[in-house]
């Protein structure tokens, strides 16, 4: 089965092009089952955390930025021009720029969603999870393509993409699914896509952040989780559910009960969701600084 795979995204990818492109790739399979993958189909990629080890080292095995620590060093020290990491089982992503900067899963969607429309012409409608940015709205805006917001998890984009014609759908925690592939998330094949469109565009991954933020706004995201007694999730969510008027001194513009209690303010919102399975509670922040962003979970997540 995994030549079989490896077969497939030779299809689908243009690894000759990644080839010549010179592209140094740094890949932290976080001992998951990624491991000897990516390099089954691109030959000189290194590769970090590649043995057995059940325990994952003592690290989660999700790819967000307090866990690719070692990643992103290795990238700026080796002189990589991207840090690609997947999941203990290789279906999410995250990268590292040139700069060993965390690229998280907003801006991953967002640049891919930039490339397949306007450098490889896709069509088709776009699915997001609740706790994906608004950028994702701008740029649907902008191609004129439908947008759908589904509760969170991914089954319920697998579901989208089975039912319609779906370009590229996504989750906050690195899950993307793309058009032509399958109507479920592949963490190596959006680590090919991400080196593909690098060198299709002739510009660092960093570049082509900074380009999204200079066309679509400058948005800054992040999540906290906080384990809480039941005592303490009852009565946050009893808070959350009745309403707020402010946080962090910026007045609440909107509300949006999709899954969780959403409340919008000038240039962001903050996300409050309960964990449905442990006494955990998700607190997610964007705004077009990281400042603000700091200032809204800190208002979010001192009522505890």
């Amino acid at each position: 089965m995994k030549q079989r795979y490896l077969d497939d995204l030779a299809t689908k990818i243009d690894l000759d092009l990644i080839r010549r492109s010179g592209m140094r790739i740094l890949y932290d399979s976080m001992y998951g089952a990624g491991q000897g993958v990516l390099d089954g189909v691109l030959t000189g990629v290194k590769q970090i955390h590649e043995t057995y080890n059940p325990s994952f080292g003592g690290v989660n095995p999700e790819p967000l930025a307090q866990n690719l620590t070692e990643l992103s060093a290795a990238v700026k020290s080796g002189g990589y021009h991207i840090g690609i990491a997947t999941d203990g089982d290789a279906d999410r992503i995250g990268a590292v720029d040139e700069n060993g900067d965390f690229v998280d899963s907003h801006r991953i969607f967002c640049l891919l969603l930039k490339y397949l429309v306007e450098q490889k012409g896709k069509t088709g409608e776009v699915v997001k999870s609740f706790s994906v940015t608004q950028m994702v709205d701008r740029m649907c805006a902008k191609y004129a393509l439908v947008m759908h917001e589904t509760a969170i998890g991914f089954k319920h984009i697998c579901r989208m993409m089975t039912e319609h014609d779906v370009l590229i759908g996504g989750e906050e925690s690195g899950g993307l699914g793309v058009k032509g592939h399958i109507p479920e998330r592949d963490g190596i094949f959006l680590g090919l896509m991400l080196c593909e469109m690098m060198a299709v565009r002739q510009k660092t991954l960093s570049m082509l952040v900074a380009e999204l933020m200079a066309e679509f706004g400058h948005h800054e995201f992040k999540r906290v989780d906080l384990h809480v007694t039941e005592k303490e999730k009852t009565a946050i969510i009893r808070k959350y559910q009745k309403g707020v008027k402010e946080i962090a001194g910026f007045p609440v513009l909107g509300r949006k009960d999709t899954d969780g209690f959403k409340f919008f303010v000038d240039g962001g919102w903050v996300l409050v969701r309960a964990s449905g399975t442990e006494p955990l509670i998700r607190f997610y922040a964007e705004a077009e600084s990281i400042a603000k962003v700091d200032a809204l979970l800190v208002a979010a997540t001192k009522h505890r």
